[in-house]
């Protein structure tokens, strides 16, 4: 943070306790900010000599996004009539690697798989989602290659993204197609209906039968 971000900071949540939390990868111990002049501005652990180092190993505002993603999902179903809870899930690398969502009213498992697996591995695991979940709808990270498979089965792949606005995430909605640039839409104009998440662009392409259905 710069300087005036900092003072703006402070100033608004400088009576919090602020922790390093665990859901981040990190040691759940006490966090101080810290203002400089010479040097960025940051959180810090206390200093308490004996104690275990922490091992989070990423700090960008990217490496909150399954909270974000979490919390505006949870949000946007109940607005589209679906009162559920997200759940972290760890496939290996954090708390983050994907958030998935049941849907007992339309019967849907709604996943998003922010950290890729070996084809196999996930392989394997959709089988075992598909056969106790029924029907699921992956939506894949950036760059993520198993979206290339989704797109070989079904001619589109859904991926997220998120974006800083503020002190918040807003999170976006990518339909990816062949010979097409990705379309970027905010998460909060989608549509999630009883045959799985729908872009404003995806139903387009439906509608002009570009993509099946």
């Amino acid at each position: 943070m710069g300087q005036i971000d900092t003072r703006l900071f402070l100033r608004q949540f400088g009576w919090d306790d602020f922790w390093c939390g665990t859901l981040l990868g990190g040691c759940g111990r006490p966090l101080r900010p810290k203002r400089y002049v010479t040097r960025v501005c940051h959180f810090a652990h206390e200093a308490n000599p004996g104690r275990d180092e922490c091992h989070r190993t990423t700090h960008s505002a990217d490496s909150a996004d399954h909270l974000f993603i979490k919390a505006h999902a949870t949000r946007w179903l109940a607005a589209h009539g679906h009162e559920v809870r997200g759940e972290l899930r760890t496939l290996g690398h954090c708390h983050g690697d994907a958030v998935d969502f049941r849907l007992p009213r339309t019967d849907m498992f709604l996943r998003f798989e922010l950290h890729s697996e070996d084809y196999r591995t996930w392989r394997k695991a959709a089988d075992s989602l598909g056969a106790k979940e029924g029907r699921i709808e992956w939506v894949c990270g950036q760059g993520d290659h198993l979206a290339r498979d989704m797109l070989a089965r079904r001619g589109y792949a859904l991926l997220v993204r998120c974006e800083t606005e503020g002190n918040d995430r807003r999170v976006y909605i990518g339909t990816l197609t062949d010979g097409r640039e990705t379309a970027w839409e905010p998460l909060d104009q989608c549509r999630m209906t009883d045959k799985g998440l729908v872009t404003p662009t995806l139903g387009t392409l439906r509608a002009g039968g570009v993509v099946r259905r």
